[in-house]
């Protein structure tokens, strides 16, 4: 049977979608004004250049709206920020005369005051002559300053230019009178005879008239700097308000941008989805009816007017294969009831499945013991719809996945499978993959027999085996956990007295450190009155008795006022040093406290790097061991304080112990420019946790050692300089005792670095406690 393909002409006279009762109606399509003429246009067009062009005009709108919005705003920008420079540059001027004529006043006075003293005398000379080039400088910068032609309108801005016409000659005036006296100044020198005279043609200076308008003018010029600063502020509200409307302008422009965006959107949508929608309804129609004499209209002479002319095309050559079909699927139906039946004779267990392991048939012993009523109810079903576990159906689905995959048989594979009754099984199954005739995998088909029998008598077997391995790893554990308490009551041993120890020294050396802390204050005041009264006898009599003299020769008084004072700033360092041992020997002493307290952790890592300051200064064979401590924000964390100083005293220690065993093959020069470190950083891990990285710059380890290091007993130094117990004990303090985390990572040539993580209120604490 064979059937003519229509042409389009003949397609467009089928009957219209809108007429036939079988397809849903369709909501009228919206008519704008011109709408005909636009429509005409838009299906001359192919699909592409529809949502081309709407993207194009789209973007272009949203592109002039923001350039536009963007030009006004940065235009008016531009201005407000001329005008705060503006007001930004005079404030700094006014700042810089005012002071320049306050300090040449100041320098003035001084001048006078120190005519019996030479030395002062030639400095205040010197502070004189500088003020006075400043003043001179400043007066000119301010001139040229208000000389500038503004490209705005500034009121205030006459105010500094009235100040300076005003006093111009004045400060003129004041400046050559300041020149003359720095001149007269520098040729002739005070001396016991000119002193008089000298006073009198100062006084005469500070007398003028011009001296005395100064203080006038840094007057006026304090009320122009604050009203310049009030400028400068109001051009700063001004600059802000500016950027807030350039922010409007873009909002604006954008948001009519998108609106025009969104109407064009639509009227494309529409003018694509409309023939689309009328050729979708005929194919749901179709499909839902099997009525094959529907043809979808075609509309427009694009892609989608294509699209309706091949799926009518479609229709019709369905409707041909329909009726093939149907008789091909009768002598198949004849062919699968022969090869049921010669596969139910077959003694065996036979089933096969497709390429996504779904059952395309089995024998009749299968489905009894999958419990179906005949074979063909098998069809269609997964290993998940029939009576197995869910772990037994996991498992035949990976098998099946490795034999498809691998295209290669497997045979002797033993697995469980739970008949439909309920009784568990053991198989010995083979499985072989299906081809195609092109020789393409299409799935897979086993065959299995029950060796439930054999299978028991091999789990018998292997019972008492695992019973022998138990027995054999208790024995091995109760060995273990004796070693560990012996080591446990040798450590808390010896810590706890050595607490004790540090505990009583470090308060025998508190109480005389104190007392002689507490009179350092009050013999460095007595010390500076005694100095504060001989340095009033040297001003009102500075010719003393030549004994006195001589006695202050003879004790060099200089240099003892000089000493007295860094004496007694050495001695009060040298106090706080001890202070500070002492409190660090006092924290960590703690170590046989039993109870669980919020704890500060810097606090014990800075007490212990205290008890450790001696081992980190510079030694013959190498410079100090230098420690960077890069400490975050860390909470209080709940733990057994002492235990944890323990433990950061281990590390540390181990640290020191490799960077000096480093040092000494290092040459000294490759020291001094690549010195040993220890890096303390410390942060959050999260809400709950805490981290602790202790790391080293030395020689580093290898794998090997790396994954012994928490081993007891175990040690890479010498006989006498190390038992093994250190990170043994570190390690079951910080897992066992607070429930957290301690590893090591490690390179040779490239430092060691360890990390402690400690929860910051443990919930298994108290049983850690009672343990």
């Amino acid at each position: 049977m064979s059937t003519s393909t229509p042409r389009p002409q003949e397609l467009a006279q089928v009957t219209s979608t809108h007429d036939n009762p079988l397809l849903p109606n369709r909501k009228k399509a919206i008519r704008l004004p011109y709408s005909n003429q636009l429509t005409h246009w838009f299906k001359s067009l192919r699909v592409g250049q529809k949502i081309g062009y709407g993207y194009a005009l789209s973007l272009g709108i949203a592109a002039i709206g923001a350039t536009v919005g963007g030009i006004l705003g940065s235009h008016y920008q531009y201005q407000a920020s001329l005008l705060e420079e503006h007001a930004q540059e005079e404030i700094s001027l006014i700042s810089d005369l005012q002071t320049s004529l306050l300090q040449t006043h100041v320098h003035q006075v001084r001048l006078m005051a120190a005519i019996p003293r030479p030395d002062q005398f030639a400095a205040e000379s010197t502070h004189l002559s500088t003020q006075t080039r400043l003043l001179q400088r400043h007066w000119a910068a301010a001139t040229a300053f208000v000389q500038q032609d503004l490209p705005f309108d500034d009121p205030h801005h006459r105010q500094l230019p009235e100040l300076l016409r005003q006093y111009d000659t004045t400060i003129a005036l004041y400046i050559q009178q300041l020149t003359e006296l720095t001149l007269l100044l520098e040729q002739v020198p005070p001396a016991a005879t000119t002193l008089a005279p000298l006073q009198q043609q100062l006084l005469q200076y500070s007398q003028h008239r011009a001296t005395a308008q100064v203080m006038a003018i840094a007057d006026r010029l304090s009320e122009i700097l604050v009203d310049s600063r009030e400028e400068y502020e109001e051009s700063e509200d001004h600059a802000k308000l500016v950027a807030q409307h350039q922010l409007q302008i873009i909002v604006i422009s954008t948001i009519a941008s998108i609106v025009i965006a969104a109407f064009l959107a639509y009227f494309t949508s529409r003018a694509i989805a409309a023939p689309i929608e009328e050729t979708t309804q005929v194919a749901q129609a179709v499909a839902q009816t099997d009525n094959f004499n529907l043809q979808a209209p075609v509309s427009t002479n694009d892609e989608i007017g294509m699209l309706a002319t091949s799926l009518n095309q479609l229709i019709q050559r369905f409707q041909q294969l329909q009726s093939e079909q149907k008789a091909s699927e009768q002598q198949l139906h004849d062919s699968q009831q022969l090869l049921q039946l010669v596969i139910d004779t077959i003694p065996q267990t036979i089933f096969w499945k497709d390429r996504h392991s779904v059952f395309l048939g089995c024998n009749r012993k299968m489905a009894e013991i999958a419990g179906l009523k005949n074979p063909e109810a098998i069809v269609g079903k997964t290993d998940y719809d029939l009576p197995w576990t869910t772990a037994e159906s996991d498992f035949y689905r990976e098998c099946d996945r490795r034999v498809m995959d691998s295209n290669m048989p497997e045979l002797g594979i033993v697995e469980s499978l739970q008949t439909a009754t309920g009784e568990q099984r053991w198989l010995e199954t083979n499985k072989a993959p299906l081809h195609d005739r092109a020789g393409n995998v299409m799935g897979i088909l086993a065959t299995f027999q029950d060796i439930t029998e054999r299978k028991a008598a091999e789990l018998q077997l292997q019972h008492l085996n695992q019973e022998l391995e138990l027995q054999s790893l208790q024995l091995k554990d109760a060995l273990t956990q004796l070693k560990t308490s012996q080591l446990q009551l040798i450590q808390t041993e010896k810590m706890s007295s050595l607490g004790q120890l540090v505990a009583g020294v470090a308060h025998e050396i508190n109480n005389p450190v104190n007392f002689i802390h507490g009179n350092l204050t009050h013999a460095n005041e007595y010390i500076q009155d005694l100095l504060g009264l001989i340095e009033l006898y040297q001003r009102y009599y500075p010719q003393p008795h030549s004994e006195i003299q001589a006695e202050i020769a003879a004790i060099d008084l200089d240099f003892l006022t000089t000493d007295l004072s860094k004496l007694l700033r050495s001695m009060r360092i040298g106090t706080d040093r001890i202070r500070e041992i002492v409190l660090s020997l006092r924290n960590f002493s703690r170590l046989d406290e039993s109870e669980v307290k919020d704890v500060d952790i810097h606090e014990g890592i800075d007490s212990t790097l205290t008890i450790l300051h001696n081992r980190l200064k510079a030694k013959a064979e190498h410079p100090e061991i230098e420690v960077i401590r890069e400490y975050g924000q860390l909470p209080r964390v709940e733990c057994y304080a002492g235990q944890l100083n323990q433990v950061f005293m281990n590390l540390l220690s181990n640290a020191i112990d490799a960077l000096d065993e480093w040092a000494t093959k290092q040459p000294y020069q490759d020291l001094v420019a690549n010195p040993a470190r220890i890096y303390i950083r410390t942060e959050p891990l999260n809400q709950h946790w805490i981290v602790i990285r202790i790391a080293d710059n030395g020689a580093g380890m290898t794998e090997a050692v790396r994954a012994k290091l928490f081993d007891p007993f175990f040690t890479t130094k010498p006989v006498g300089r190390g038992t093994g117990l250190g990170l043994s004990i570190s390690h079951q303090i910080v897992t066992e005792k607070h429930g957290g985390k301690l590893y090591c990572q490690s390179q040779l040539g490239q430092g060691s670095e360890f990390t402690i993580e400690l929860p910051i209120q443990p919930s298994a604490l108290q049983g850690s406690q009672a343990g």
